[in-house]
């Protein structure tokens, strides 16, 4: 439902711009530049999200979660 769709986020941390969460690429792994990444910076909480362009009955969302293990 959210593939190619429109996303924005909070900042753009180390290029991982918010397109790249709807791409249908899947890869968790942050070398690859496959996922998104929000900067808060400059908010108090970092966020994403998509524009779906419609109304839609949502049963289920699946998040892939990279395998930084390094994280802050």
């Amino acid at each position: 439902m959210a593939y190619n769709k429109s996303a924005e986020q909070t900042g753009v941390w180390g290029g991982l711009v918010a397109e790249r969460a709807v791409d249908g690429n899947t890869d968790i792994s942050l070398d690859h530049e496959s996922c998104a990444h929000p900067d808060d910076n400059s908010v108090s909480q970092a966020w994403w999200r998509v524009d779906l362009e419609d109304l839609h009955r949502i049963y289920n969302v699946t998040i892939y979660n990279t395998d930084d293990l390094g994280g802050e």
